[in-house]
């Protein structure tokens, strides 16, 4: 989890600051969404008198009120804080990630387009980074803003009922163990995921652009099973990921649930041997509910997680893109004979051409003679070249 956090700041470049910033601004949120506690707490104590036939103080509501205002303000300005930063930090490096490609495509050999598909590269600046610049924050904040917000919540339980404290850290850190293994999950299935939707781009987009072609020889039915395939790989590409994810996340939750059963059951359970009051009790049982809410959503962005993570490794492979020498010296060949040997060529499995071997020398203008290894020299008519 960590490391995927120092990759997102890291491929962020220029723009880490603003993520940092939207990060921090999570976190204090969190604070202010824990403030209520306080104010159950005093509403309890007030009720709990007023039961026991003393009068609950006025000033128990404004107490409760001023703590609730603090809280809903507190809230909406750091949340705006962290969108705005989040937005806007996530579409900037998303942005220059995408010029910084097309520079490097500028200036690499044709020979490395011939090795990688179209649909790799156009997947990388399109559906990859999109799904970087609405997920990388996000996941930062619900997954590590999550857990903090939990451990946080359970330091104070552990000040305030220490017992009851040691549940609940506990509860979060046989989750952090149960989310390590979702981590390993990730990393073995969100590759192939990533790597048909690659696919399917590549098909699609050879199918509309070979569209002439196709119609022209009437090839739709072969070109569309290509299509077709994609299309299934990349469904069964993410049914094999949701499956897997889904029986951790469902772990996960368990673990949180048992956590919850254990204070709801030791909590009264100290009540009654005397150990803590009525309203402690109370705020303990609703704290319970509260501990857990953040970093339960963690769990259901896993799966998330690890595409961020793949997206990222499919981005660096991208980035590593040659570049042509352009400050080498100039090449200066010793003739300009032209010369192929035993050279094939096919469409899919039809073969056209077999070991073709053809060789010129410069200054000839003559008719063009191929070499075939099956069936000897024939003379192309009409077929002139000039090797300069």
């Amino acid at each position: 989890m960590i490391r995927l956090f120092q990759r997102l700041l890291l491929f962020s470049g220029l723009q880490k600051k603003r993520l940092i910033r939207s990060f921090l601004a999570y976190l204090v949120s969190s604070f202010f969404e824990m403030i209520p506690i306080m104010a159950i707490l005093t509403v309890l104590t007030g009720i709990l008198k007023q039961l026991s036939g003393d009068v609950m103080p006025e000033s128990t509501i404004w107490i409760s009120l001023g703590i609730m205002i603090v809280s809903i303000v507190g809230r909406i300005v750091f949340v705006n804080l962290s969108a705005n930063a989040r937005t806007l930090g996530s579409f900037a490096f998303g942005s220059e990630k995408r010029m910084e490609i097309g520079e490097r495509l500028k200036k690499a050999p044709m020979g490395y387009f011939n090795e990688n598909r179209l649909g790799d590269i156009t997947a990388a600046v399109t559906t990859t980074l999109g799904d970087l610049e609405q997920q990388s924050v996000t996941i930062m904040e619900n997954v590590a803003g999550g857990f903090i917000h939990a451990i946080v919540i359970g330091v104070w339980l552990m000040i305030y009922e220490w017992r009851i404290g040691l549940i609940s850290l506990a509860g979060l850190a046989v989750a952090l163990i149960v989310y390590s293994f979702i981590g390993k999950v990730g990393r073995k299935y969100a590759p192939r995921r990533q790597a048909a939707q690659a696919g399917l781009v590549t098909a699609v987009l050879e199918y509309v652009q070979g569209m002439g072609v196709v119609k022209a020889f009437g090839l739709a039915e072969r070109t569309g099973k290509a299509v077709d395939a994609a299309i299934e790989e990349s469904k069964e590409a993410n049914i094999v990921l949701e499956k897997a994810f889904s029986k951790m996340t469902a772990l996960y939750q368990t673990v949180f649930k048992l956590a919850r059963a254990a204070i709801l059951v030791f909590a009264p359970y100290l009540l009654a041997g005397g150990s803590i009051t009525p309203e402690k009790c109370l705020l303990l049982l609703v704290s319970s509910f509260m501990i857990y809410a953040a970093v339960e959503v963690a769990g259901s962005m896993s799966s998330i997680a690890r595409a961020v993570e793949a997206s990222l490794d499919r981005l660096d492979n991208i980035m590593d893109i040659p570049s042509l020498d352009e400050n080498g010296a100039d090449l200066v060949p010793e003739n300009f004979n032209i010369e192929v040997k035993n050279m094939s060529f096919g469409y899919e499995e039809k073969e056209v051409l077999h070991q073709i071997s053809l060789s010129r020398l410069s200054g000839q203008i003559r008719g063009i003679s191929l070499y075939n290894a099956k069936r000897g020299h024939r003379k192309l008519s009409g077929g002139l070249m000039l090797c300069s």
